[in-house]
């Protein structure tokens, strides 16, 4: 399956708030369909002109204009972000109202028109109001959630939830009350006067009253369908920001960032996905934090065994059949003796630091440091080529060894012990400090094995049990039985094997 191209969203995509020259030119716009309107639904303004309406509307709504500035300061931009586009439509909104209810007085005062009259033009100011603070919340929304994209917090706002349906609801159950008692009122003033010319009712009149009605229709439609086209364009790019974001954050995080964050910007079900969204990364980037401690504490491999769900290890302990490899510096305690401590834990950090490399290129996991000693397991997750692989690893470790002597000022010698067989593989200590690690006979036996490579002259040093789990190109590599040996701690003799004996630093040149 193909994915979907990345989505963009930049800052610059989000518009400015409704600002004065929107609000002037939803005015304008306003009063001439206002001035049309009210000649159609009142014989007075009908008396007065359309024009007169207009101009009547368009000094009011300039005289608005001005004060709206001011208002959206103290109102609006003073508000909580999330509380702003709320606001905003209510400032917008009485904005309209305020015109209508203004013009409604200077018919009253001026003209002597019934009071009625201008009610009519308040109920068109309703209309022609809600679409265009309709417009400035939707735009003032789209800034809120750019500005909250900057801010650091992007938690959830204390507030009312308002869905998004319930939001749809009131919209269009209010635009389709307002709309149809506008042409009712149109309507009814196209019947009443031809009525009123017509005592009796000819097809004449009713043709005529048809054609009213119908071109007052027409003019409806041509004034609010672009109105509702704006405000469907406005709020798809509205949505097309918020599931850009959304997925902005989601294709930054499948790739592994977790420094991003969804902004909370309003009060409905957009706000519950971001707010869901950014616990979501919050946790994995926890998880992330912890499995990086982890992975200095014990190893990669697990850490994410420990942090998996489905890894199969318990916690309490399970049982694995693996190779465990011992390695140790010898001389170690003279050299503290002789060297300063910053020489030797220097020395020390080098040492373990290209050790712990060669474990980890063969597939091994270091399960602990003891002092200058080192303990590997291999066979964690597949006890395939595990005895394999941790012979490879004790051979790279001495040609490691080797190469880091030449940097060092008192080259160093390792001894290497493997023993293959069943441990137990969980965290032990207390509820307060806790260790995973591997325990048991085969655990202790490596150590012991590792503890023979000096006195026979031979590293690395394995059991006859990792002689028989090699391969054959591993075991064709010149192994010399060094006999049945007593292991310190055990009963049972063990027969050992190794290389380069008398030599234990030559075991660099094993073949490969």
């Amino acid at each position: 399956m193909t994915a979907a191209p990345p989505i963009t969203v930049d800052e610059n995509d989000a518009p400015a708030p409704s600002g004065p020259w929107r609000f002037a030119v939803f005015a304008a716009l306003s009063s001439l369909a206002l001035g049309a309107f009210g000649v159609q639904v009142c014989p007075y303004l009908h008396s007065l002109g359309a024009g007169s309406v207009v101009v009547v509307f368009g000094v009011v709504f300039g005289v608005l204009a001005l004060l709206r500035s001011s208002l959206e300061g103290r109102f609006v931009t003073g508000a909580s972000a999330l509380d702003q586009p709320g606001r905003q439509l209510l400032l917008d909104l009485g904005l309209f109202i305020a015109a209508g209810l203004a013009v409604t007085v200077i018919d009253l005062v001026i003209f002597g028109f019934p009071i009625g009259s201008g009610l009519r033009l308040v109920v068109g100011c309703l209309t022609l109001g809600l679409f265009a603070a309709l417009d400035g919340a939707l735009r003032r929304e789209r800034v809120v959630v750019e500005s909250r994209r900057r801010a650091t917090d992007n938690s959830v706002r204390s507030g009312r939830f308002f869905s998004l349906s319930s939001k749809f609801a009131v919209v269009a159950l209010a635009l389709f009350l307002l709309v149809t008692v506008d042409l009712l009122m149109m309507g009814a003033r196209d019947l009443v006067t031809a009525f009123e010319d017509s005592p009796r009712v000819t097809a004449e009149v009713t043709l005529r009253a048809q054609r009213e009605l119908l071109l007052e229709g027409a003019v409806t439609l041509a004034v609010l369908l672009p109105l509702l086209g704006n405000l469907v364009l406005t709020f798809a790019g509205n949505l097309r920001l918020f599931l850009g974001i959304q997925r902005e954050a989601l294709d930054a995080v499948a790739t592994g960032r977790f420094d991003v964050s969804v902004p909370v910007a309003s009060h409905d079900e957009f706000a519950v996905i971001a707010d869901r969204t950014n616990q979501m990364i919050d946790g994995l980037r926890d998880r992330r934090r912890i499995q990086q401690l982890v992975g200095k504490l014990a190893s990669p491999a697990v850490a994410n065994r420990l942090l998996s769900t489905a890894g199969g290890l318990q916690l309490e302990g399970s049982r694995r059949r693996v190779v465990v490899l011992f390695s140790d510096v010898r001389n170690f305690t003279t050299r503290t003796e002789t060297s300063s401590p910053e020489a030797i834990v220097a020395d020390l950090n080098r040492y373990f630091t290209a050790m712990v490399a060669v474990v980890h290129a063969h597939g091994g996991l270091v399960d602990k440091f003891i002092g200058d000693g080192l303990m590997a397991i291999f066979g964690f997750d597949d006890e395939k080529d595990a005895a394999t692989a941790a012979v490879l690893a004790a051979r790279d470790m001495h040609s490691a060894v080797l190469q880091l002597n030449q940097s060092l000022v008192e080259p160093i010698a390792i001894g290497i012990g493997i023993h293959v067989g069943e441990a137990i593989a969980g965290t032990i200590g207390s509820p307060d400090r806790m260790e995973f690690t591997f325990i048991g006979d085969v655990v202790n036996t490596a150590a012991r094995i590792e503890g023979m490579t000096r006195a026979l002259g031979a590293s690395p040093l394995i059991s006859a049990d990792v002689l028989a789990a090699l391969s054959p190109a591993a075991q064709g590599l010149g192994w010399v039985d060094v006999g049945t040996q007593g292991l310190k701690g055990k009963h049972e003799m063990v027969q050992l094997f190794g290389l380069h004996l008398g030599d234990p630093a030559a075991a660099t040149s094993l073949p490969t």
